[in-house]
């Protein structure tokens, strides 16, 4: 009886731990007013979010796990491109897909904006991008330019020109 009551003290504990990690539902209302932007990748979703504060409201096309770089975008973020007016990008090559994707949202107004403008660029030094574990080429430069506090504090620059 004793092993019983545990086990649904756990089970409960851990429904209500789960259910206080879902993420928070944003009504409408709430939204009323934000400028709405599309990001592609984590670390430009975050640093869009940390500069806008609550002024901003993103759609992520990039999902947690997914690789950048050989990314498709579904129906659903063709559709969320034609809902926006501002796409930021990491760019130098992260994000191959993004022209086309614009090109087929139909968004006539929708501008890209390529937040490694200005950035000192970190050579790939020791690099064969033949043999690179990723397989990706990456050209001549890091394309992880939010690495570098240096760069990121660039890119928050250029996402504050563009959302003012």
């Amino acid at each position: 009886m004793k092993k019983i009551g545990l086990i649904l003290t756990a089970l409960v504990l851990s429904a209500a731990f789960i259910a206080g990690c879902a993420p928070k539902t944003v009504t409408n209302e709430e939204n009323k007013g934000k400028i709405k932007v599309s990001t592609t990748i984590n670390p430009v979703d975050q640093l869009v979010h940390i500069v806008g504060k609550g002024r901003v409201e993103t759609s992520r096309m990039v999902p947690a796990g997914s690789e950048p770089h050989d990314f498709e975008p579904t129906i659903k973020d063709m559709g969320l491109l034609t809902e926006t007016n501002l796409m930021f990008i990491n760019g130098l090559g992260m994000e191959t897909w993004v022209d086309k994707a614009v090109e087929n949202s139909g968004n006539k107004n929708l501008k890209i904006v390529d937040l490694s403008t200005g950035v000192d660029l970190i050579p790939l030094e020791g690099h064969d991008n033949e043999t690179e574990v990723e397989h990706w080429d990456h050209g001549d430069n890091d394309p992880h330019i939010w690495l570098s506090l240096d760069a990121l504090v660039l890119m928050a620059g250029n996402v504050e020109k563009e959302l003012s």
